[in-house]
């Protein structure tokens, strides 16, 4: 009887080592806090649950996210705003959640008497990427104090802090999450212009893959955006031991451990929807507005249906139809005491 419960056990886990799919998701740059939830995901055994194998591949100069999603080298992608601009293009992309409803990206200078303002960078020397449509937002941001492309020198970003510290640069195209701790841990005085701060309020890191993906497998990837958004909610409820598991399974950059946590706790506070503890909300509203600034720097010339953008499972949609059925609960209540 013993022999055959074995048996039936090994049964049951050879079939379970078969069902586990493997997938890999793309990275938008290197291993970091700013990924924390997918490595969560994968520690804590939610994607093991779901029965998906999943792995995660970092940046390199070779990675087009958008090819690689349409040529099926990777299933999943993570991406910023301007993925908005690939879909008017006719491009197959749905985005499944935005984890930071605050673009992280913003410019960053040292403290300096010629630099007190966002106007004062007309005809200096700006280091940024030369994807104009991932650096929209800045741009954005630059035109409204009248700041054009001409006026600036836009220099190839060398991701090289020490640039700006050496005045190579005066200003840089950095995240807050990243370059501000570097300069607090040289004891550098330093300053930021935050599109948000400019009403360029864009969405960040976005997650995202094509609709023929979803189509061909809707509940793996429902199960793999359900146990993302998990390894997410835990990932910031407790951001020493993920910052912990970062530093010490995927410290491919050699960061220090308190730079992970000092990571963790400012990416915290671009996370949540409108106050809620909801993480990864598409608000159509907002991708609405978003492709209206698109338009205005000329990114975007077609119109388009946003829906078709927004993945059918996304957490704001379910917040949407939860709120809409308690207002029509709370309508029949008030008609039945009338």
């Amino acid at each position: 009887m013993r022999h055959l419960i074995l048996i039936a056990l090994l049964f049951i886990a050879t079939l379970n080592a078969i069902e586990n799919k493997k997938i890999t998701l793309q990275l938008s740059w290197l291993n970091q806090f700013q990924f924390a939830g997918y490595y969560i995901a994968i520690e804590k055994g939610y994607y093991k649950e779901v029965g998906i194998d999943l792995t995660i591949k970092e940046f390199s100069n070779d990675t087009n996210l958008i090819k690689d999603i349409e040529n099926k080298k990777v299933d999943f992608a993570i991406g910023r705003s301007s993925l908005i601009i690939d879909k008017s293009e006719g491009k197959d992309i749905v985005a499944l959640a935005a984890i930071f409803q605050k673009s992280p990206l913003m410019l960053l200078t040292l403290k300096r008497d010629d630099i007190k303002q966002l106007s004062d960078l007309k005809h200096k020397n700006i280091m940024i990427t030369s994807d104009a449509k991932s650096t929209a937002s800045i741009m954005a941001m630059l035109n409204s104090k009248n700041i054009l492309k001409d006026d600036i020198n836009i220099q190839k970003h060398t991701f090289n802090l020490d640039d700006l510290i050496n005045g190579k640069a005066d200003a840089m195209a950095s995240y807050v999450s990243n370059e501000p701790i570097k300069l607090k841990d040289k004891d550098i005085k330093y300053q930021i212009f935050h599109p948000k701060d400019y009403s360029f309020d864009l969405y960040s890191d976005i997650l995202f893959t094509s609709s023929s993906f979803i189509k061909s497998n809707p509940k793996l990837t429902k199960d793999f955006y359900e146990a993302s958004m998990k390894g997410w909610r835990y990932a910031f409820e407790n951001i020493v031991e993920s910052a912990q598991i970062i530093h010490t399974k995927y410290n491919t950059q050699n960061k220090t451990l308190l730079s992970y946590i000092k990571e963790g706790e400012i990416l915290k506070d671009l996370v949540y929807h409108q106050g809620s503890q909801e993480i990864g909300c598409l608000d159509e509203d907002k991708l609405t507005k978003i492709v209206n600034i698109y338009k205005v720097m000329g990114f975007i010339k077609n119109d388009f249906d946003i829906k078709q953008f927004i993945y059918k499972h996304n957490t704001h949609k379910k917040i949407k139809f939860e709120l809409a059925h308690k207002e029509i609960y709370l309508v029949l209540i008030l008609s039945i005491l009338l």
